[in-house]
């Protein structure tokens, strides 16, 4: 009888516990996050992840959603992308010349061969990681997958601002931007929801300079 007792009493005890932690995690927090720049001006179009450091992720685990890069006057639309791990993205040509998608980044590599008109099919990004994006043909394309192992991600607005809605919980915050240097790129800051919060992250390095593309008048346009 004193087995059984401790048994339930054990049982009921876990029980709580993960009734507890199942409350806490469910219940969203507003989070506010900032980007300045090195002259404090507001950064826009960076890429904004936070990953979860001391919660299940059977307690946050979404299915990805499914992603598009388009091919729009001979560039990436859009320039930047963030994707959760498992999302698969579609590169749909809208222009009337031809392109030729590639990647040969570690966390994908892949190639579109030659197509206009027709749909190619979605592309699985099953690894985190930077997938930078080209076009054998036009080679000032250039975009960016940022690929991350959380639900948890946007991208900053004109103001260089961004609102996401996070469960109480540790994180790990990444910035991801191609025009950001090593300092920043690497940065990991640590950060504890438990209600709603403001952040402000300011850049420690001045943004690189972005490269200028070719002219629309380029040989291969008509391809």
């Amino acid at each position: 009888m004193r087995f059984t007792f401790f048994s339930v009493l054990l049982s009921f005890s876990t029980l709580l516990l993960v009734s507890s932690f199942s409350v806490s995690a469910a219940t969203s927090h507003k989070v506010d996050i900032l980007v300045l720049s090195t002259e404090h001006q507001s950064v826009p179009n960076v890429g904004i992840s936070l990953i979860p450091t001391n919660i299940p992720k059977t307690g946050y685990a979404t299915a990805p959603e499914p992603q598009v890069v388009q091919q729009i006057d001979t560039q990436f639309s859009p320039h930047i992308l963030m994707a959760q791990m498992g999302a698969e993205i579609s590169f749909p040509n809208a222009d009337n010349v031809k392109h030729h998608v590639y990647s040969f980044s570690e966390a994908k590599k892949f190639e579109l061969r030659l197509y206009k008109e027709e749909k190619p099919e979605p592309i699985p990004f099953d690894k985190a990681g930077t997938v930078t994006l080209g076009c054998n043909i036009h080679d000032w394309m250039l975009g960016y997958v940022y690929v991350v192992d959380t639900p948890y991600f946007a991208k900053t607005n004109e103001s260089g601002f961004v609102q996401l809605e996070l469960p109480a919980g540790d994180y790990e915050l990444r910035l991801h931007n191609p025009l950001l240097q090593f300092e920043d790129s690497e940065l990991i800051k640590t950060v504890k929801i438990t209600d709603n919060k403001n952040i402000t992250m300011s850049l420690k390095q001045p943004l690189l300079r972005a490269t200028d593309g070719f002219d629309e008048g380029d040989e291969f346009d008509a391809y």
